[in-house]
Parts: C-alpha cells; structure tokens; sequence
C-alpha cells in the first residue's frame, strides 16, 4: 500500500511538473512581447510631415524675406501711386467751404479701380510669360494664377467700356471695382511671388 501511494505521488508529482513547464514557457514568451510593445517608439505628430513649414534654413529665410520685399514694393507702386490721384481729390475738396460727402464706394468709382486691376493684371501675365521664357519651365500652380489674370484683362476690359455713363449708379459701380480690385491682388500677387520663387539666381 505504501508502495502504491508513493507511485501516485510520484504521478501526481510528474504530472504537475510537466503541466507547470508550458506555463512558464508561455510565460517566458509573453514578456519580450510585452517590453517590445512598451519600448516602441511613440508616434510622430502629423506636423513633422511638413518640416519646411516649422524650421527654415537662414538662405531660405533670406530668400523669402527678399521676395516679400519686392511684394510689399509691387503693392505700393502698382497700388497707393494708382489711387493716389483720387485720393489727392477727396482730400482737396475737404478743404472747400461747401463740400459733398462721398462715401468710400462713391469714392471707388471715380478711382478708374478698373484701370488699375487691368494694368495688374497684364504686368502679371508678362511676368509669368518672360518667367516660362527664361526658366524653361511653367508650373501647374502658375499656370491656374496665369489664367485666373487673363480672365480679370477679359472682364475689367469689358466692365471698364461700360462703366461711364449718367445712368451708371455709382455706388455699385465702387463696390464692384473695389471687389475686382481685391481678387486681383490675390491674382497678381500670387503669380508674382511664384515667378520671384523659382526665378533662377
């Protein structure tokens, strides 16, 4: 009898030991998956895609402060020296004893708006055309902004024939003239930066 219970202690035992050792095989498995899954690097944020966008480089920098330059002085030569004889005409009639209040629309129809958008409009697609020439190149995004300037020559040509007349109101003559005026600076000054961007040094 004490033969028969030592043998299955001894089973017993066995068995145990045997079932013990897959579990600490499995256990043995499932941490360097767990230190792998732990030590993983963390995810990137989404702005680490557009590092031209963070950080410049001091030539980059310089290369856009230039261009921003010539903008602001495009801006101010195209645009205030073209206003300025209108503006010079409200201010001298302020100084008269009797004087009409114009408003700022009002003001914006007597400004020729039209003129000025044609003339930014045609510099830019100048512009554009010499850039294709001496570059060897024209691209997609200066292409849309070329065509987005011939379209406003085509209708400030046509709106600026019809815009004299007594039957003209003149306040939605200053608001429609303000408004093609605005869509042309975005036009014009989006052409030209590009043309300044990749103009070759």
């Amino acid at each position: 009898m004490a033969t028969t219970s030592e043998s299955n202690e001894d089973d017993a035992s066995g068995e145990g030991g045997s079932a013990g050792i897959p579990d600490r095989a499995a256990d043995q498995g499932a941490r360097p998956q767990l230190a792998g899954t732990l030590g993983a690097a963390p995810t990137p944020p989404f702005w680490s895609r557009f590092p031209h966008l963070i950080r410049l480089d001091p030539a980059r920098k310089a290369a856009r402060r230039k261009i921003l330059g010539k903008l602001g002085t495009w801006f101010l030569f195209a645009v205030i020296f073209a206003v300025l004889p209108t503006l010079g005409e409200f201010l001298s009639g302020l100084q008269q004893k009797v004087h009409e209040k114009v408003g700022i629309f009002e003001l914006a129809s007597k400004a020729d708006l039209y003129v000025v958008a044609m003339g930014l409009a045609a510099s830019s697609v100048a512009q554009a055309l010499m850039h294709e020439h001496e570059n060897k190149k024209f691209p997609s995004a200066l292409k849309f902004w070329f065509a987005m300037n011939v379209f406003t020559i085509a209708l400030t040509a046509f709106l600026a024939a019809t815009a004299k007349g007594p039957e003209v109101d003149a306040v939605v003559l200053g608001k429609q003239s303000l408004c093609i005026l605005l869509a042309t600076l975005i036009f014009a000054g989006s052409s030209t930066y590009l043309c300044e961007r990749e103009t070759k040094p």
